[in-house]
């Protein structure tokens, strides 16, 4: 007895013919690769992005990799791939161990939790109703799927994901924070130490005071707009620039200790793409409230506790250094309260 052409057999592939599906997988493909880290779109869009196409592809390509005689391989297919999902974002330690099985299969990927990716679960339902009401589509689209499908879900690729330099409070309480710009950035290049020396009064920009929870984040690339603040922010702006010029901030703590940090306002790492589907979120970590347990990744200047005492941990992207407020006004120099006073003086003659 011979089946019929829309009848399965050993492997049910109809649900990869489906328009849907299928959408899913375009928007997989053009986000990770033409979206994201190229200033196109904003990182928070393209991250969800991923994760709600990630739900409708990986569960529908699973079932159909599942024999048809397995029982309940649809049920099956949507809760593990909905369960290692939903794990990896509640538990840093579930998504070490399944990074730690990709490296085992020779697969380099990189996960970090975030609540706010639970959103995409909305999809499911529709993953549901391809796998278990798929419609008769054209059979050259179902082997095209598996292999476009697998592709995206398993292979790495070399791609590259903005950093952004922020501020972290990972101290146990809640600290009062004083953000200084310095101005006229050409310092790039400049030995560190010496710029650390040559900072003046004059020098001072425009600055913010914020108070922040243990957790919450501070954007320390640039200037946030007019009337707006850095405190709970990743990047002041929300735009993407990946020149050489660089940000020179004072951070001072109320009561504390203060550094002098210069840093890229944005540089590329490069990552390989392909964790079970999406691409692993992107290069920053930074969220406007992070776990103060959770490695908060590159980029982040930390505040942390010490023996009882707050201090500042930075990474190697960063150039940190004591620096405080007194110390630059005691810079001043001593001729321009001289000549400041006899000008003065000169003004008041004349009357």
């Amino acid at each position: 007895m011979t089946s019929s052409p829309t009848e399965p057999g050993v492997f049910d592939l109809r649900p990869l013919g489906q328009r849907l599906w299928w959408f899913a997988v375009a928007v997989l493909f053009v986000n990770d690769n033409m979206l994201k880290g190229r200033g196109v779109a904003p990182l928070w869009l393209t991250g969800k992005l991923s994760d709600f196409a990630f739900l409708i592809v990986a569960p529908v390509l699973l079932g159909c990799l599942l024999p048809v005689r397995l029982r309940r391989r649809k049920e099956l297919a949507l809760a593990a791939v909905a369960g290692i999902y939903v794990a990896t974002e509640l538990s840093p330690t579930a998504a070490e161990a399944v990074v730690r099985a990709a490296r085992w299969l020779g697969l380099r990927w990189a996960l970090w939790p975030d609540l706010s990716d639970l959103l995409a679960l909305v999809v499911l339902p529709l993953s549901w109703r391809l796998l278990a009401r798929p419609e008769p589509a054209r059979r050259p689209l179902r082997p095209l799927g598996v292999i476009v499908g697998m592709h995206l879900c398993l292979a790495t690729s070399n791609a590259h994901d903005p950093v952004f330099p922020f501020l972290v409070n990972r101290a146990s309480d809640r600290v009062e924070l004083r953000l200084t710009r310095i101005k006229d950035s050409a310092d790039c290049q400049r030995d560190f130490a010496a710029l650390t020396a040559a900072i003046r009064p004059a020098r001072l920009g425009r600055s913010e005071e914020f108070t922040l929870e243990r957790g919450d984040v501070a954007a320390l690339d640039q200037e946030p707009p007019s009337g707006a603040s850095s405190a709970r922010v990743c990047n002041g702006d929300g735009t993407i620039s990946t020149g050489d010029d660089c940000t020179v901030v004072l951070v001072e703590v109320k009561g504390g200790p203060s550094v002098l940090m210069r840093a890229n306002r944005v540089w590329l790492i490069e990552r390989n793409s392909g964790p079970y589907c999406p691409t692993p979120p992107e290069g920053s970590r930074c969220q406007p409230h992070m776990n103060p347990e959770v490695d908060p990744g590159p980029g982040a200047l930390a505040l942390v506790s010490e023996g009882g005492r707050l201090t500042f941990d930075a990474p190697p992207e960063l150039e940190v250094a004591p620096l405080s407020r007194d110390e630059i006004e005691s810079r001043r120099s001593p001729d321009a309260g001289t000549a400041r006073s006899d000008a003065g003086a000169a003004d008041g003659s004349g009357d």
